[in-house]
């Protein structure tokens, strides 16, 4: 793990802060002779010849800042045996715990895909024997799996925004499909699972299920020390289609505080565990509103907290059906009518791979970046009801699953296939047909493989940055950053417009050097 120190060179620019954005859900059924105009305004929309993402001067200095501790993935079979042939550390998230809490200022909690979830003091994090096991999901639960597919095991966590007086946060963690087992505690003596029960698997409409994801409330009783010490409760447990892409990550409405109609609602990103990339029934379960797979929703962990709110179908949360911000399927309207098995759960829908969210306090945005298949990666302005697209549509093209070559877009078949004219999906549910949402920023597979995590940067100490949104690509290390103020404009509706990415360069300063120095090679960073 490395940290930001400084900027080396930049170039100064003024930024804008917009307005709170509306919340309600948008006119996403459009009359067909407005989309047929932006259609033929957009019709020059093909996929690049080469890179197109350029530099201009802005550098950030990275120094080592934390060693994580030696893991390793485990084969799948019980009892698990080890694979040294793999990552040795999976580092997935370090996120701080709430203002409020007595740890805030002193200690990190890190995620780390194989299994645990760590507590790491800010101070000294780069000693590996200072970092502390304060879980170990492996441990606790017999169909723990992390063998198969980049997104197995231990994959997020999220703390409750009144954590510091309720103990309570969530855990993520993949499972097999093998006969469901509860959880033991013979590794944590200080868990109490009186009461625990497994819930029944939600799966996809259609296909196998091949994985299973879990999400699961604890509740500690002293968040002052190191050790666990309190319940556990499972609130849902998902099935997937595929290995990958599964349940992704969890997070609060930052600007929600005690009052709010939104305060307390957990939003969970959804994978589509492969099943858009693939032809037959299950290539529309991301368009699917009776289905899970390729959504952002939003439930009410807390059963008490807003009792006239519908109660989920495992009975183990509620779903935000009344008030001044229901969900957007809550109930039929005259462009939605109600359709079998509806999970009103779905605040927005049509992604691939949303394996990361972050919501900017001051503008008030919601911000998902979704890993694309062959061809776009996106980022995305998350607003109620919004349908991305996702499987036929990536990026700002028509994405062809049965296509030659298959699974590419329009422009890119050796046959290029135009756009259609009237750019409109047809969505179950639906009175009309439905027009996609495209992402503010996007970038082809010339630039880089897969979107990793990003956010608008809020701090102090790298000013060239403020309010710049930040984030990087996978598998090429490279980072970049975007204007706020051009990803709210790229929201004009056209598929077309798109905020100017600009790559930031790296500079590392190793503690290895010999004589000491800063090195101007690139460091290789991994988000999983």
């Amino acid at each position: 793990m490395v940290k930001i120190t400084t900027i080396m060179s930049h170039q100064v620019v003024k930024m804008f802060r917009p307005a709170n954005p509306v919340s309600a859900l948008r006119a996403t059924v459009l009359i067909a002779t407005t989309l047929a105009s932006a259609s033929l305004a957009d019709a020059d929309v093909v996929y690049p010849a080469g890179p197109t993402i350029t530099k201009d001067g802005t550098t950030i200095l990275l120094e080592n800042y934390a060693n994580a501790p030696f893991s390793f993935r485990t084969l799948t079979v019980f009892p698990p045996v080890p694979n040294y042939n793999d990552q040795l550390s999976r580092i997935n998230f370090m996120r701080s715990e709430p203002t409020t809490a007595p740890g805030f200022g002193s200690r990190y909690f890190v995620c780390d895909l194989n299994r645990n979830l760590y507590i790491v003091p800010k101070a000294n994090p780069i000693a590996t024997n200072t970092w502390i096991k304060y879980l170990s999901l492996e441990n606790i639960f017999p169909r723990f799996d992390n063998d198969p597919g980049l997104a197995g095991g231990h994959t997020t966590f999220a703390f409750d925004p009144d954590y510091a007086t309720n103990g309570i946060l969530y855990t993520v963690h993949m499972e097999t499909t093998a006969a469901t087992l509860g959880p033991t505690n013979g590794a944590f003596p200080t868990l109490d699972l009186t009461g625990y029960t497994t819930t029944t698997a939600i799966n996809p409409p259609s296909g196998s299920v091949i994985r299973i994801a879990v999400l699961v409330e604890w509740r500690d009783t002293n968040v002052t020390n190191t050790t666990f010490e309190g319940t556990a409760r499972e609130v849902l447990r998902l099935g997937f289609f595929g290995t990958i892409h599964p349940l992704a990550d969890l997070l609060y409405n930052l600007n929600a505080t005690p009052g709010h109609p939104d305060y307390r609602n957990l939003y969970i990103a959804v994978g589509d565990g492969r099943s858009g990339e693939t032809a037959g029934t299950t290539h529309n379960h991301p368009q699917q509103l009776n289905s899970f797979p390729g959504k952002i929703i939003r439930i009410t962990p807390d059963l008490a907290l807003r009792p006239a709110d519908e109660l989920s179908s495992n009975g183990r949360y509620r779903i935000p059906t009344t008030g001044t911000d229901p969900n957007p399927f809550a109930s039929p309207s005259g462009a939605f009518t109600n359709v079998p098995g509806l999970r009103k759960e779905i605040f927005a829908y049509g992604f691939r791979n949303p394996h990361r969210m972050s919501w900017d306090a001051v503008s008030s945005n919601l911000f998902v970046c979704d890993i694309g298949f062959h061809s776009w990666e996106e980022v995305n302005l998350i607003h109620k009801g919004d349908n991305y697209g996702w499987a036929e549509r990536e990026g700002p093209e028509q994405m062809l699953v049965s296509g030659s070559p298959a699974g590419y877009t329009g422009s890119q078949q050796a046959v290029p296939v135009p756009f259609p004219s009237l750019d409109l999906l047809t969505v179950t549910g639906f009175v009309a047909q439905v027009a996609p949402v495209y992402p503010v920023v996007t970038y082809s597979h010339r630039d880089g493989d897969a979107i990793s995590s990003g956010f608008v940067y809020r701090g102090t100490l790298m000013p060239s940055l403020y309010g710049k949104f930040i984030f990087g690509d996978i598998t090429t290390a490279r980072l970049f950053y975007c204007n706020l103020n051009e990803i709210l404009a790229a929201e004009d509706g056209n598929r077309a417009t798109q905020a100017t990415i600009k790559e930031i360069q790296v500079a590392f300063n190793s503690p290895y050097d010999s004589p000491e120095g800063v090195t101007g090679s690139a460091a290789q960073f991994f988000d999983q």
